[in-house]
């Protein structure tokens, strides 16, 4: 994990924070939408959060990728509980997380845990999986491992 592939942003407004960003660097790009999760999502997402295996956690996302990173913004969807909504009600809008792609999911979850990080969420969507970590109390943000399928 020597690189960060991603930085996650949370916000209220998807289109607002979208909208202003494109226009504050001067971007004609498309940028990429995404929805996550069990009720946006007619594949299976798998989304697990706090333990709960049929979590209903939802969220639209949009990324936009740089030349030395991705950036994405993150609004949760719908009423069930996740930790988008989480991170909205305790901090505000902000930095959610820092994302790392790995290879081997099983080594790097045993290696958080072990330190104590309680992994708060995963899911997949088509090409990979992800898993937050509750990282906010040692480095500020959480840490997303990304693994992805091909």
């Amino acid at each position: 994990m020597e690189k960060i592939w991603q930085v996650g942003v949370v916000v209220r407004n998807l289109d607002r924070a979208v909208n202003a960003l494109m226009e504050l660097i001067g971007s004609k790009d498309k940028p990429l939408y995404n929805q996550v999760g069990r009720i946006l999502s007619t594949d299976d997402c798998g989304t697990v959060y706090k333990g709960d295996a049929q979590s209903m956690a939802s969220c639209i996302t949009c990324c936009i990728s740089f030349e030395n990173i991705e950036l994405e913004f993150i609004q949760p969807y719908g009423e069930a509980p996740s930790e988008w909504k989480d991170f909205l009600e305790n901090h505000g809008e902000g930095i959610h997380h820092l994302g790392f792609k790995i290879e081997d999911v099983e080594s790097a979850q045993r290696k958080f845990q072990s330190e104590g990080y309680e992994e708060v969420q995963s899911g997949r969507w088509g090409e990979g999986e992800y898993h937050y970590f509750d990282t906010k109390s040692a480095v500020g943000f959480a840490i997303e491992l990304m693994h992805f399928y091909q």
